[in-house]
């Protein structure tokens, strides 16, 4: 399309041209042609504003201002094409500086990733050594449960009192090594002692006594300090007597008797005292103490 925006006046004789309206700044490229109002053609060699042009030759008409006039885009495509080639150089003028901040960025992610993937590999390492400590520390507690019923095992039937309570005290020192204040819950109150272990072992200690129930024996419910989750595994009764609570016993030959316990349940259990052979009870003085043991767990 020809530019005739506007109109101009030209001297004779000069290579300027002066426009008025005439926008010549985007719509005109150095090498275009100008036809002045002489009819001839001019080839435009400077665009120094939207007003003001220089041509060659010099006008060659005569004076005239106010006159029409017409530019042909002698560069035709390859004008376009630098006009086209201009707009995207401005669009695209920012680009390179903003590929720049993204390729930094994208670096800094990947520094994070990599340092990410280093506390996960650190963490899973952890988690594998923690796994193994606990599975130790499972072993250890079942071993240590194991030598404790085998310890509690020892107190069934015994005559001694005393022999009874020197095993008791194995039992109190194999605790101590079970259980400490960093991994074990103490609970004392009426019935006795509790000891729980964080792995869910539970023992129970108490003192009770038993008291005339039937002619062949004395009896009494033993409730737990706290309760088992279900029936304890293990449960020892060990007669222990004492100066002030004695049994009437016909003769010092007889002084036997056979320590039991009966429908355990996860709350409490039945003590008995059996009679020896021969003897009967029949009276509610009766009585006398026994020492009570229960091993199971707490959850």
């Amino acid at each position: 399309m020809w530019h005739r925006q506007g109109t101009i006046s030209v001297a004779n004789g000069s290579a300027t041209v002066t426009g008025s309206g005439t926008a010549w700044v985007a719509n005109i490229r150095v090498g275009d042609a100008l036809q002045g109002p002489d009819g001839r053609l001019y080839e435009v060699t400077n665009v120094a504003s939207n007003t003001a042009l220089s041509i060659t030759p010099p006008y060659l008409g005569p004076n005239a201002s106010g006159q029409s006039y017409w530019i042909v885009p002698v560069q035709g495509y390859v004008k376009r094409s630098a006009d086209r080639l201009a707009a995207i150089t401005d669009e695209i003028g920012g680009l390179p500086s903003q590929v720049q901040t993204n390729t930094d960025n994208i670096a800094a992610n990947t520094a994070d990733i990599a340092a990410n993937t280093d506390d996960i590999a650190a963490n899973t390492d952890d988690i594998a050594a923690n796994d193994v400590r606990i599975a130790n520390a499972e072993q250890s507690l079942s071993g240590l449960q194991a030598d404790a019923l085998l310890k509690i095992g020892n107190l069934d039937e015994l005559e001694n009192p005393a022999q009874a309570r020197l095993n008791l005290g194995v039992i109190s020192t194999l605790m101590g090594e079970v259980f400490n204040t960093d991994n074990c819950t103490v609970t004392e109150n009426s019935n006795g002692t509790s000891f729980r272990h964080l792995q869910g072992l539970q023992i129970c200690l108490g003192s009770i006594g038993v008291i005339y129930s039937f002619a062949q024996g004395l009896e009494r419910t033993w409730t737990f300090p706290q309760p088992f989750v279900s029936t304890p595994i293990g449960i020892s009764v060990c007669f222990r007597g004492n100066a002030s609570n004695q049994i009437n016993w016909p003769s010092a030959a007889q002084y036997r008797a056979h320590p039991a316990y009966a429908t355990p349940g996860a709350q409490s259990v039945i003590v008995a005292l059996y009679a020896p052979v021969g003897i009967s009870w029949n009276s509610n003085s009766e009585a006398t103490d026994v020492r009570v043991i229960a091993v199971g767990r707490w959850k």
